[in-house]
């Protein structure tokens, strides 16, 4: 195992590489012909960033949201159905 990769994203997980050498495995247990591994590697990558993005794009909505209704002083609806008051009542 390499050391562990300095990422600029996630950073909840190490990442390190791994490499394997003279490794011979059986064409029964392979996944697709020579070279598949990396293209499969690559898509789910790609559907896992569209993911993240969809993902950040609601979490940016949401709080843009917030941070207007308390702006404004209005009330915020919050989760399981409680309110918070205004912020100017008296």
């Amino acid at each position: 195992m390499g050391p562990k990769e300095d990422k600029l994203g996630i950073r909840g997980s190490d990442t390190h590489t791994l490499q394997f050498n003279d490794v011979k495995v059986p064409k029964e247990n392979r996944i697709g012909e020579d070279g598949f591994g990396f293209k499969f590697a690559m898509k789910t990558l790609s559907g896992g960033r569209i993911g993240i993005a969809e993902d950040m794009a609601g979490v940016s909505i949401f709080l843009s949201s917030k941070a207007s209704s308390y702006i404004t002083g209005t009330i915020i609806p919050v989760d399981g159905g409680s309110l918070i008051a205004r912020r100017h009542m008296e």
